[in-house]
């Protein structure tokens, strides 16, 4: 090959002078391109972590209330027995009062 490095530089450098170096930005679309692309991934992850934590959240949120609604109907069937129960006992004195 080369038997001197010096004699190496020397056509670099002439086929540098010759034909130009290569630019650094050879294509700056297709850099602004991919700049993009990279905030369009960073987004769609961001916005993928969203939706994640929103079906969670919203999953969570269902069962709290599939709770508070076995609570209330619990609560609707006591209050209706207790009705129930004290309509009886009105009855009940009603018949009193009209058997005395």
């Amino acid at each position: 090959m080369w038997s001197r490095t010096g004699e190496l530089d020397s056509l670099i450098r002439e086929k540098v002078r010759d034909n130009g170096k290569i630019p650094d930005n050879t294509c700056p679309s297709i850099d602004n391109i991919i700049e993009e692309l990279e905030k369009l991934r960073t987004d769609n992850s961001k916005l993928r972590e969203l939706g994640i934590f929103w079906y969670d959240f919203c999953g969570e949120l269902a069962e709290k209330g599939d709770e508070i609604i076995e609570e209330k109907e619990k609560e609707i069937e006591e209050l209706e027995n207790e009705n129930k129960e004290l309509k009886d006992e009105l009855e009940d004195l009603k018949n009193e009062l009209k058997n005395e």
